[in-house]
């Protein structure tokens, strides 16, 4: 005979989390049901089911959205209000770049509600990325609505944003300023704080730091009975000339050097999105020894880079101007096994000689790297390195094979990180870390040297000879083991450091160590020259600035250290050392070659 029966079930459960930082919510459910069936084994039901559950929430206690695609956030430049936080785009690419203001792009649809009441003009709204990486909501980066096209048959807008970093660029410095001595960061802090606040309509409310860099900016040229000070300066503005803001940020992180880098997050209660611009002396970013780059990995494709014309470039001069007088510096860097290729480059941005130096050593160096891989595809969740771990600016390590090279475990600089969503792909743009060159840039204050090699310490780089002879020698050294050594034979002989640029009638120091053994001379045999050229590096002078009449041993000794004045005609200048046809036997070593400009 049929039977029905009626039961009440009731269950409680706690959800696990796949990761903690990605937990689940606790959950609980319940429902009663009243079973009705022809049999004990057969039978319908009804029932009522009840459940409630708590949102994910992330590692920093912030709830985390349902899914984990990007987020595009728009908020008025003026009034800061947030406008729309989950705009629908397509074709969503974007870039976060090191010293430089980010990329983004997307098309977006009028129809879509999303936009509804928003009209995208230039400069009126920020654009904000924000997506979950490593179990926290993170702004990626933030743009400013620049210029954009709409599609004339469908309406499409194809908007692009540029970084807040950027914002500077175009704009006039309109300040009279002259400071003697001042920190490298302070041109930077002074050129945002006169952009937000001399301007009411130029706040965007972004904050730069740290203020101060522990590194100070001189004149261009010091006095202390050596050197002629002609530029009293470390910076000179001046409204008259509408300096372009940008440009010179940028000319001094080059020059100093220092990278900085766009910083933005939420505010402590999600109604605004803090903008910040980081500075780091002489660089930012961290050496990340613990995450793999590693080709068929998590590396999907990587672009070599490869010499091109362009690339191989053994000698470099630049050029650059400050009102009254023009500034150059040459490097050469010889490779023995190819021939001499000489790149000229001018700046107006360059205004010392020590600022043409660094930055001629810079565009030399970037020029003679290591093989390495300029661009390469990864996946963005692989383990090797999940996004999220590193960032623009740090150093990584690439490993894999590269054809005509072989086995390569480079390490590479992020110079870029770009996504392209529509595409599903992640790029990174690289440089080999020797393409960087973070040496400080000289202010001379009467004691530093030009010279590169000027100890000989391990080889003779840097130093030309007019014939042959000329020899390392590292049993031999002035303060430290390492000097160039000749044997005297009654004919001339010359060694020559590269020439420096120089300022009209500067006034320079010169010298260098030098010792004998068994010397036989018959007058000034031992020199160092001061050997002027003009601006084709055609010699023009040759000026004496030490002699002796060495005979039998002599031991180390100061050869010159007397001031020189720049002839005219003369725009350059390099340290010769000379052992005349007088000296016709013994053994000559010098070190420790001084030449301060």
């Amino acid at each position: 005979m049929p039977s029905t029966a009626s039961a009440t079930y009731s269950f409680t459960g706690a959800a696990t989390g796949v990761r903690p930082a990605a937990g689940h919510g606790a959950a609980t459910y319940g429902w009663t049901a009243a079973a009705v069936g022809a049999s004990p084994k057969t039978g319908t039901a009804s029932g009522r089911y009840n459940w409630t559950g708590l949102r994910i929430v992330g590692d920093d206690g912030v709830y985390l959205p349902p899914d984990n695609r990007w987020r595009v956030i728009v908020q008025e430049t003026r009034s800061g209000e947030i406008i729309a936080r989950d705009v629908i785009v397509k074709n969503l690419v974007v870039q976060r770049a090191l010293s430089a203001g980010c990329d983004i792009a997307f098309d977006v649809d009028f129809h879509d509600p999303s936009v509804a009441g928003i009209y995208f003009k230039p400069w009126q709204q920020y654009i904000h990325l924000e997506k979950v990486m490593l179990g926290k909501r993170r702004i990626w980066c933030t743009g400013i609505v620049q210029p954009s096209d709409v599609d004339p048959n469908s309406g499409v807008l194809h908007l692009k944003a540029k970084g807040f970093a950027a914002y500077p660029k175009g704009l006039p410095w309109l300040e009279d300023l002259n400071w003697v001595a001042n920190d490298a960061y302070e041109p930077v802090v002074e050129i945002w704080r006169h952009l937000q606040e001399d301007f009411p309509n130029g706040n965007l409310n972004v904050e730069v730091y740290p203020k101060t860099s522990g590194v100070e900016m001189l004149p261009g040229y010091g006095f202390d009975g050596d050197l002629l000070n002609l530029n009293f300066f470390a910076t000179f503005v001046r409204a008259v000339d509408k300096l372009d803001c940008g440009d010179y940020i940028d000319a001094l992180a080059r020059d100093i050097p220092f990278d900085y880098l766009e910083q933005s997050e939420w505010n402590i209660d999600r109604t605004d999105i803090v903008k910040k611009i980081q500075l780091g002396y002489p660089r930012l970013g961290l050496i990340q020894e613990t995450l793999a780059f590693v080709l068929n990995e998590n590396v999907l494709a990587a672009k070599p880079h490869t010499e091109t014309e362009t690339d191989w470039i053994s000698d470099i001069g630049v050029t650059g101007w400050f009102p009254g007088f023009e500034y150059s510096s040459t490097l050469a860097n010889a490779d023995p096994n190819r021939l001499r290729r000489y790149l000229d480059e001018a700046t107006a941005n360059i205004d010392s000689n020590e600022r043409a130096a660094a930055w001629a050593h810079r565009r030399l160096a970037r020029r003679q790297t290591p093989a390495y891989w300029e661009q390469i595809t990864i996946d963005p969740n692989h383990p090797n390195a999940p996004m999220g771990t590193f960032d623009v600016g740090d150093t990584i390590i690439v490993s894999g094979f590269m054809p005509w090279v072989g086995h390569i475990r480079q390490y590479h600089k992020i110079i870029a990180i770009q996504f392209d969503v529509g595409k599903n792909t992640c790029q990174l743009q690289l440089m080999a870390e020797g393409a960087f060159n973070y040496d400080q840039i000289y202010y001379p204050d009467g004691s530093s040297n030009i010279i590169t090699n000027h100890a000989f310490d391990n080889n003779l780089s840097g130093w030309t000879a007019t014939g042959p002879g000329w020899a390392w020698d590292g049993s031999q050294g002035h303060d430290a083991l390492g000097s160039v050594t000749i044997t005297a034979d009654g004919t001339n002989h010359d060694l020559l450091t590269q020439p420096y640029g120089l300022s009209d009638f500067q006034i320079f120091p010169m010298k260098v160590s030098v010792k004998c053994s068994g010397a036989v001379s018959s007058g000034d045999s031992l020199s160092v020259v001061a050997q002027f050229y003009d601006d084709a590096l055609v010699p023009t002078q040759a000026v004496l600035v030490g002699a002796i009449n060495p005979s039998g041993t002599v031991p180390w000794r100061k050869l010159g250290g007397g001031s020189v004045l720049t002839p005219v005609g003369s725009t350059h200048v390099a340290l010769r050392l000379h052992v005349d046809s007088a000296m016709t036997a013994g053994q000559v070593w010098f070190d420790d070659a001084e030449l301060t400009l």
